[in-house]
Formats: C-alpha cells, sequence, structure tokens
C-alpha cells in the first residue's frame, strides 16, 4: 500500500500544500458507534420521531455509508464532529449525512430534527473543486486549490483570510493554516473569542480538539508541537518526550502525536487509557496529566501512519490498512470485525469513520 507509506511524508511538508485528492486512494466509507442521527452510517438507527426515547443500545450502528438510497463511494477523505460527517470525493465534490441543524451537513438546513444527506450546497450550487474538510458543531469548512475557505452552517470565514493550506475544526472553532506557516482561529459563536499565542510561526500541520475544555494543537517545522487553550494566548506545557512529530491529533482532554518511528505519544486526562491506551487516575488539575508512548496489550503500538481523536476516544491507522482503538470502548465501541484496507480515519462525538477500499465485508450491514 504504497499511498500509505507516502503519508508521514506528506503531514511532515503539508506546508508546501493541501492535503491534495491524490493523496489516498478513493474507497467506502465505513461507520461504526452511535447513529442516532445517521452520522455513522447516513440511515439512522433510532429515529427521533418514532415515539420513544433513543434507547443506547439500539442507536449503535455499522455499516458502509449510504447516501440517497446508495453506497458512498469514491471517498478520498472525511470529516466528523458531533452529529453529522463530511466526505470529500475525488471529484472534489463534498457529501454530507445526519444530522442538518443549521445547514450543517448539507449546507441548507433542512427539517429539524430529522436527518439528511446529500450533495453540500453553498448558495444553492453544489461546492466543488475542493481540496480538504473539516467540521465542527453544526458548521463545514471546505479548502479550495487556491488557499480560499468556504464555510456553511454555523460559521463564517474571517474577512481577508486566504492563503490557507490546512484546516481543523471541533466543537465551535476553527484553525487554519496559512502558507507563510502562520495560522489564524476563530469562533463560530461570537462573543467567544479563539486567539493564537503571539509568534506563532513555522506550522506545518493544525489540529482542534475538546470538550471538557477547547484548545488548538499545532505541529511545527521542527518536529515539536505546541498546544493552547482557546482564549489563553499562550502555549501550554508539552511533554519533553513529544519531538520527532509528523502528525498530531486532539481529542476530549487528551493529545496524540504521531512520531516519525512509527510510535504514537499520548498525554493529559487518561481515566479510560485515552491517551496512553493504559488507564490512569491521575488528577486533571497535574500539569500535563499522564503522558507516554501509547500500549496496547502490553505492547508499545507501532508502524503507525495517521492518528484520530475525539472525546475519551482514539484511533490509529497502520502501515498494514488496520485501524487500532483504545479509550472508552463503549463511546465508539470496537473496531469492526472485517475492517481491512484503511486508508483514512476520523472520529466523531460517539462514532468513528473509516475509508476502505475493502468494503465487501459490509455490503449487507446497516
Amino acid at each position: 500500500m504504497k499511498s500509505l507509506q507516502a503519508i508521514p511524508l506528506l503531514l511532515s511538508f503539508a506546508v508546501l500544500w493541501a492535503f491534495t485528492t491524490s493523496a489516498v486512494p478513493p474507497g467506502v466509507v465505513v461507520g461504526w458507534g452511535g447513529n442516532v442521527s445517521g452520522e455513522a452510517t447516513g440511515i439512522s438507527t433510532w429515529p427521533l420521531f418514532n415515539g420513544a426515547p433513543a434507547a443506547p443500545d439500539n442507536a449503535w450502528a455499522t455499516g458502509a455509508v449510504v447516501v440517497a438510497g446508495q453506497v458512498l463511494k469514491d471517498v478520498v477523505a472525511i470529516a466528523a464532529d458531533d452529529s453529522f460527517s463530511l466526505a470529500l470525493r475525488a471529484d472534489g465534490t463534498v457529501v454530507g449525512w445526519g444530522s442538518n441543524q443549521v445547514g450543517g451537513a448539507r449546507g441548507s438546513e433542512g427539517p429539524v430534527p430529522p436527518p439528511g444527506s446529500g450533495p453540500v450546497l453553498v448558495g444553492g450550487q453544489p461546492l466543488s473543486n475542493v481540496v480538504s474538510i473539516a467540521a465542527g458543531t453544526s458548521f463545514g469548512l471546505a479548502l479550495k486549490p487556491d488557499g480560499r475557505l468556504v464555510a456553511w452552517g454555523r460559521n463564517k470565514v474571517p474577512a481577508g483570510l486566504s492563503n490557507v493550506v490546512a484546516i481543523a475544526a471541533r466543537s465551535f472553532f476553527s484553525v487554519a493554516l496559512k502558507r507563510d506557516g502562520t495560522v489564524a482561529s476563530w469562533a463560530s459563536i461570537p462573543p467567544v473569542e479563539s486567539v493564537v499565542p503571539a509568534g506563532l510561526s513555522n506550522v506545518v500541520a493544525v489540529a482542534c480538539g475538546g470538550d471538557d475544555y477547547e484548545r488548538s494543537m499545532v505541529l511545527k517545522r521542527d518536529g515539536t508541537v505546541g498546544v493552547w487553550t482557546v482564549g489563553i494566548p499562550r502555549e501550554e506545557a508539552v511533554p519533553p518526550e513529544v519531538t520527532d512529530v509528523v502528525a498530531i491529533a486532539a481529542g476530549g482532554s487528551h493529545s496524540l502525536a504521531l512520531k516519525r518511528d512509527g510510535t504514537v505519544f499520548g498525554w493529559g486526562f487518561n481515566a479510560d487509557g485515552q491517551a496512553t491506551g493504559v488507564p490512569t487516575e491521575t488528577p486533571p488539575d497535574t500539569v500535563g496529566f499522564t503522558s507516554g508512548l501509547v500500549t496496547i496489550g502490553g505492547r508499545i503500538l507501532s508502524n503507525v501512519v495517521a492518528i484520530a481523536a475525539a472525546g475519551p476516544y482514539s484511533l490509529a491507522l497502520k502501515r498494514s490498512g488496520e485501524v487500532v482503538a483504545w479509550g472508552d470502548k463503549h463511546y465508539c465501541r470496537g473496531v469492526p470485525a472485517g475492517l481491512t484496507n484503511v486508508v483514512a480515519i476520523a472520529v466523531g462525538r460517539g462514532y468513528c469513520l473509516a475509508i476502505t477500499t475493502n468494503p465487501a465485508p459490509f455490503a449487507n450491514k446497516k
């Protein structure tokens, strides 16, 4: 799988240009976990108007994502937040599914609370010519090849923002990496402010996270990582072992760094093992919380090419196309049996997504 082997190199030099559709081979999206609005599979497991309260065990689902009655194909990138998902197709168009409150999934607001799915429409026209996507609470972001951003739902791109090469979003906040290595950040709900630490530069990748507290992460050109809490424009202390990093991910209260050697270092709140793979009860007021290399079943996780996180849950994609999960297993439940040949991963609030080039095991699952 040569495309997977190229991922760390791509991330290391992300500042040279944005994610392109050629970086990941097109595939089918498989979702698993909470699915009340159809955010995992495109088809709601527990319709909100069925006259009964949603039972947690009946709200879970696993399957290939279905949009407008068809399995979603030719996908090269995915994004997830709390109740809807986005997919970037190889032709540069964007598709959304799940809750469409304030137009987050589709660009134009549909019936609420029933879910909606289909192409994202902006200004009444299908969104196209997109190279990267991100999703926050009730909003989506798309990056165009010329460095312009398009926002829909509960978000608005700051005036004058241009020359963007990478984007990230979570909850009510967005971060954009500019071609010159500087970063812009903004909130989707005023008067909440999102400011960037003074002097932040030489950035090559960005990430957003937070359930208990919103924060942003950056990967710097020298392989180190910066983290700051939204509203507090100064970088937090990062464990000294966080060096030689090629990719980053932020969960609810924990952070992950993929190192060049294929191992993953985690730090932060770790009661469910979401940071390091091994649960600890370190008090959350301790600077840095718990930290260490992610260890699964007594062995250090290795051969990783991509990472993702949200809430108390983490995912890693291995060079072999296998997905590994750790943290609160009730949050998304375990990785589905038969999931192989994965080329991209994402985590939302209580559910997960993966692009696979081998969707056969999920053909009959909804």
